[in-house]
């Protein structure tokens, strides 16, 4: 009996060892493939999803050769890479957020225009025989600030959009222009011509307060961009010599640091912007040699910042990520709309070309895009009727031929008959412009064949009847200062006329340091073999820019010949061409026949 029960006990013993044996091999066995059969990349991407980022990375390959081209180019790499975040729109309607605002030079004076790429056509905000400047548009995107010469003088005006009132915010015989709005839309910052320099001020929308003066120093403090806190400015200064970015913290005026520099490096920085979040910093840099966009943050400073394209000016669109750029090619003004955010900068808004030349831009939420001109035109039809036409410079006669200019003091007082009617209509508004008459007395207009060129300078347009020169020795006795603008490897030169009348009716403070040539006779340093340096000072008083003028009449600059260092008349820098689209072999048959031509260049 002893023994059954032993046996029995015995077999119990080992069925239980063996369930325990079998519960266990399956227990593992399903471990192992459970393991087997999870993906852990699966669940990483469940927690990503869970995590949505909020930041993009902006991978940019280098670009080693600069472009010439009007399509802005990639994004160059820099040392750090930069997240920029877009945030979305609560009321877009189109893949271009908001609207965007241009002062475009129309018949000699610039308006203000608005336009959307998708949604409204470039249509006429402002009109009148007066300059409308650097649009700034309020935060609530129901005003627009900007400079305006309308009262005979330059002061900051507010038009609002929804009933067509302008509004006078500054109102004294100084230029004040390049508006900025602060975040809250109750203060503006602008630059101000005071004591014989350009300085930032402020001012409140409503009039409550007089004017509140942020710099004091001897240099230009100009273009003054307001961050989202609300109590940091960053402007132009060229305090230290050239151009750099300053930082103004309003909110302690009376610390030791509230004005620091953001940039310290070579060449020249202008033109800040900020991202609408305030998270990202713009400027405008032409260290290697060309205007280029940089992009960095506070944190990272200058030595960090990313070379986005080439550029003169950018604004940020209203959701952050995006750019508004322009960007000058051989004195054509071009503005493109690029997107930031995505691996490689690419085009919400391929460049369009403009028919005058860009006085300020901006882009912002304006409303609904969709709606914004419909809302409007019945309240405000006086500012909306007219669409945007300028004709470009174009030949007035179909038969050519060489006419007297009346009253012109010239060795050879005609011009060709498509630039007699320009030449006129500039003549005219210069003199209304300056304040004197600047073009009654030239140089050379037209040259006929039996004068000799001078060597090395048979391209000369003057053949044409077509160009003009300037009197050079106006800027010997200081009536014209002359900046050297280097483009694409070629020299070219901006003229300056001086106000005949300093109370600042007429005119605006020059901005830049004008070009010495008399520096290559001091054999100091590189001034002789560059043919002269920078000027240490930019002239005070009121200047008018007759180089834009003369460009809006359908006249353009020529480069300097490369001889100009050591031959004068190379320079070129008093020469203007009225071209109307031809180059000069066919600007010369106009007046000449192919024979003539051929036998004169010794063909």
């Amino acid at each position: 009996m002893s023994n059954e029960r032993y046996s029995r006990t015995k077999k119990a013993t080992r069925r239980a060892t063996f369930i325990l044996i079998a519960l266990f091999t399956i227990l593992f066995a399903w471990i192992i493939i459970s393991l087997i059969r999870k993906n852990p990349e699966s669940e990483v991407a469940d927690i990503e999803t869970d995590i949505q980022p909020t930041q993009t990375e902006v991978y940019v390959e280098p670009t080693p050769e600069p472009t010439n081209t009007p399509l802005f180019p990639t994004a160059t790499s820099g040392p750090q890479v930069i997240l920029v975040t877009a945030t979305p729109s609560a009321n877009k309607v189109s893949e271009i957020p908001g609207m965007m605002v241009f002062s475009i030079s129309e018949a000699g004076y610039y308006h203000l225009f608005a336009f959307h790429p998708e949604l409204l056509p470039l249509t006429r905000l402002t009109n009148g025989t007066w300059d409308d400047k650097d649009p700034a548009i309020s935060p609530d995107g129901k005003q627009i600030a900007y400079s305006s010469h309308r009262d005979g003088q330059w002061d900051i005006f507010t038009l609002d959009l929804e009933t067509g009132i302008i509004t006078k915010i500054t109102d004294d015989k100084h230029y004040d222009g390049a508006p900025a709005w602060g975040p809250q839309g109750k203060w503006i910052a602008y630059e101000s011509y005071n004591d014989g320099n350009l300085d930032i001020y402020l001012k409140t929308v409503d009039l409550s307060m007089e004017a509140l003066r942020v710099t004091y120093d001897r240099a230009e403090d100009t273009s003054p961009t307001w961050h989202i806190n609300g109590t940091l400015i960053a402007f132009t200064s060229n305090r230290t010599g050239d151009e750099d970015i300053w930082l103004a913290d309003i909110s302690s005026f009376d610390g030791q640091d509230y004005l620091v520099p953001f940039t310290s490096g070579a060449g020249n920085q202008n033109n800040p912007a900020w991202s609408t979040d305030g998270s990202y910093f713009t400027w405008i840099s032409d260290q290697l040699g060309e205007n280029k966009i940089m992009l960095s943050t506070m944190e990272l400073g200058e030595d960090s910042a990313l070379i986005i394209g080439s550029g003169n000016l950018v604004r940020w669109n209203p959701d952050g990520g995006q750019l508004l750029v322009n960007q000058k090619v051989e004195n054509i003004d071009y503005v493109a709309a690029i997107n930031t955010t995505e691996t490689q900068a690419n085009y919400l808004m391929l460049p369009i070309a403009l028919e005058g030349v860009l006085g300020g831009m901006d882009w912002n939420h304006m409303s609904n895009p969709e709606s914004w001109f419909e809302q409007t035109k019945d309240v405000n039809a006086k500012l909306f009727n007219d669409k945007y036409s300028l004709a470009s410079a174009q030949p007035n006669s179909n038969s050519p031929a060489l006419l007297q200019v009346n009253d012109l003091l010239a060795p050879n007082a005609s011009l060709n008959s498509n630039a007699k009617n320009s030449f006129v209509e500039l003549w005219d508004r210069a003199s209304i412009e300056l304040g004197w008459d600047i073009l009654s007395d030239l140089d050379e207009a037209y040259t006929p064949l039996y004068i000799s060129p001078d060597p090395g300078l048979q391209i000369d347009w003057s053949y044409t009847g077509c160009s003009i020169e300037l009197v050079s020795t106006l800027h010997d006795l200081g009536w014209l200062e002359i900046v050297r603008e280097d483009k694409n490897g070629q020299i070219f030169w901006r003229v300056y006329a001086k106000a005949y009348v300093q109370d600042g009716s007429l005119g605006e403070p020059m901005q830049q340091f004008p070009w010495d040539f008399s520096a290559q006779y001091s054999f100091e340093g590189a001034a002789y073999d560059e043919g002269g340096a920078l000027a240490p000072d930019i002239p005070e008083g009121y200047w008018v820019d007759f180089t834009e003028l003369a460009f809006s009449y359908g006249w353009d600059r020529l480069p300097a010949a490369p001889s100009w260092r050591t031959f004068s008349p190379a320079t070129r820098w008093n020469e203007f061409v009225f071209s109307s689209g031809l180059d000069w072999e066919s600007a010369m048959l106009m007046i000449y026949t192919e024979e003539e031509l051929d036998d004169w260049l010794g063909n």
